[in-house]
């Protein structure tokens, strides 16, 4: 490049150079995970880390940070230590909530990038308390009836909570019977059955 000009009356000129510069996107800019149970795993989502500038660059650091890192982790860090001019790189990322309601954390890239070190996409997704099941049963069944939240067994023996809950099971012991024990119970008090 050249630059032409007629002098006639005293001037600056000056020449910028700007040195070589690596030039990095992420995409997507977020990721919005399905609901799970707390306790699941989702399958992962997955980054892609481009560098477009005329400089290898060089990455720092790739970590989950914000409001529940703990509830994603990189999978997959197929980034490394540098990243080739034209160069492009995966970062696998899952979801696995350790507690109930809207989880948000952020994926974080720091770089030699120019212009913008740190690069960002926001994770974010919800959990739930997964449903309990509860099931019993008498034997033999003429032997007595089991009753509690939701139980009248024999009969109806079992009983979906929507998450953890305590709950006392009682016995009626039919005649010609006696009861001996309890199994699976946390807790026992007399006859009852603390779960």
């Amino acid at each position: 490049p050249s630059c032409q000009l007629t002098v006639t009356t005293p001037m600056d000129v000056v020449a910028h150079f700007a040195p070589f510069a690596p030039d990095l996107s992420l995409a997507p800019e977020a990721a919005v995970f399905d609901e799970l149970y707390v306790g699941e795993t989702s399958p992962t989502q997955s980054f892609t880390l481009t560098n477009d500038g005329k400089k290898v660059a060089a990455i720092e650091k790739v970590a989950i940070q914000g409001l529940h890192p703990a509830d994603f982790e990189i999978v997959d860090d197929g980034c490394g230590e540098t990243l080739e001019v034209g160069g492009k790189c995966i970062l696998s990322v899952a979801f696995s909530p350790t507690s109930e309601g809207l989880r948000e954390a952020e994926l974080v890239i720091l770089s030699d990038n120019f212009g913008e070190p740190e690069l960002v996409a926001n994770l974010s997704g919800a959990a739930a308390i997964a449903p309990r099941t509860l099931t019993v049963q008498v034997l033999p069944a003429a032997g007595g009836m089991v009753s509690g939240e939701g139980i009248s067994c024999p009969g109806d023996c079992a009983e979906t909570f929507p998450g953890p809950v305590d709950t006392v099971l009682n016995l009626d012991v039919a005649e010609g019977y006696e009861f001996v024990a309890w199994k699976g119970c946390d807790q026992l008090t007399g006859t009852e059955c603390h779960v």
